[in-house]
Formats: C-alpha cells, sequence, structure tokens
C-alpha cells in the first residue's frame, strides 16, 4: 500500500466518524446547540400598538346644529382603541333659541311643537360611547353611538337620551363628523308654564320621541 491509498483511506474513515458533521472538525455531539428567539406579542402590546395606529385619538369639535339653535357645546371625543371610544362635553346656552323642528314642520300640527323663546344663559352637558364596528376590517370612521344631551335653560330642562350613526371625515388635521340620532325628548318645565311642547296632562314633564342631525367641526390632537 503506497501513500495515496493509505491517505485515501484515513480520509473515509474520518468521514465515517462524522457523518453528520456541522462544523469544521467538530461531530453532531460536540457542536453547541442553537436557540431560535421567537418574539409573541402580549395582549396589553398589541392593545398598545391598536391605540398607536389610531389617527385622531383625540378629537376636539363644536357642533353647529346646536351652535344654531342657541347652543354652544365643546365636545372631546376620545378612542380607546379602534372600536371603542367616548365623547364627553359641555357647553353655554345662548340668549336666544331657534327650533329647527318648528321651522321645517310649521303648518303640519299646530301643537307639535310650539315657539319657544329662550332669552337667557344657561348650560349643557353631552355624554356618549361610539362602537366603529368595522374599524379593523375597513379603514373607516363609520360609526354607532348612544348618548345623552342635557341642556338647563332658565325656565325650562330638556334631556335627549338617544342612540345613532354617523361617519367622520378626517382630512390632515381638521375633522367633519355628520350623524344622526333618534332620541327621546324628555322635558320638564320649572314654572309650569314653560315647554318646547305643550303637555297632554297637568303634568310637568312632557316626554317626546324624534329625530336629529348633528354637523360637528373641529381639530384632530393627536
Amino acid at each position: 500500500m503506497n501513500n495515496s491509498t493509505a491517505q485515501t483511506l484515513l480520509q473515509q474513515e474520518h468521514i465515517i466518524d462524522e457523518p453528520f458533521a456541522l462544523f469544521p472538525g467538530k461531530s453532531i455531539f460536540e457542536a453547541e446547540p442553537t436557540f431560535l428567539s421567537v418574539n409573541i406579542p402580549s395582549d396589553t402590546e398589541e392593545i398598545k400598538q391598536d391605540i398607536e395606529d389610531i389617527r385622531g385619538k383625540n378629537t376636539l369639535s363644536i357642533d353647529l346644529v346646536s351652535l344654531i339653535r342657541g347652543e354652544l357645546p365643546f365636545l372631546w371625543e376620545y378612542r380607546f382603541n379602534s372600536l371603542f371610544a367616548t365623547e364627553i362635553g359641555a357647553g353655554i346656552i345662548l340668549p336666544y333659541y331657534v327650533n329647527l323642528h318648528y321651522l321645517f314642520y310649521k303648518g303640519v300640527d299646530k301643537q307639535d311643537p310650539i315657539r319657544f323663546d329662550n332669552h337667557h344663559w344657561g348650560y349643557s352637558f353631552w355624554a356618549g360611547i361610539r362602537f366603529y364596528p368595522i374599524a379593523r376590517i375597513w379603514d373607516t370612521n363609520f360609526y354607532l353611538s348612544l348618548g345623552a344631551h342635557y341642556r338647563g335653560f332658565a325656565k325650562i330642562h330638556v334631556l335627549d337620551i338617544g342612540a345613532g350613526a354617523g361617519y367622520k371625515f378626517q382630512i390632515k388635521r381638521f375633522m367633519i363628523d355628520l350623524g344622526g340620532n333618534v332620541l327621546s325628548f324628555v322635558q320638564e318645565s320649572k314654572d309650569g308654564q314653560t315647554y318646547f311642547y305643550p303637555p297632554s296632562t297637568q303634568s310637568k314633564q312632557v316626554v317626546k320621541f324624534g329625530f336629529s342631525f348633528t354637523l360637528k367641526v373641529g381639530v384632530i390632537l393627536n
């Protein structure tokens, strides 16, 4: 056996001894194990990312329809995540009142509604929740809402409670919110003589049902 044949046999024996060699000079049993790191986000991280991805998480707005009727509201909406939000606000009752219902339905019913005049300052409160049902499926600002609106005039208390739907248009830092609501209208006269709608009984409280629109304009804070 010459030197070339002996060297070939030694190489074959080396291959048989280390058939699964992963590193030069080391067998599979000598190689150090390799661990793969997989980052699985937790529920908290997903919620945090969900909030960070929302454009318009905080918005400040006023309702132009209320301003025409004699109220200046300041409304703040906060998005908890892409699905849910809350809207709260406070307003000033201005010393005038325009009954939009009366303007559009004058002559249809002589008793519903009647004229109501206001010459005093007052206050109002808004509170509600919003649900954006398809925000995670499709990037849209369509929402469903449930809320209450209280107005304290000098001679009458008015509370609106209702549900509705709307859509928000966002243009850079500006926002336009168009909504509609089906609501129950509860009024309580302080003096027993002042009403939006005349009572059918001697009670100072009157409950009606109706429909209202909102047209809000505002700015996106972040």
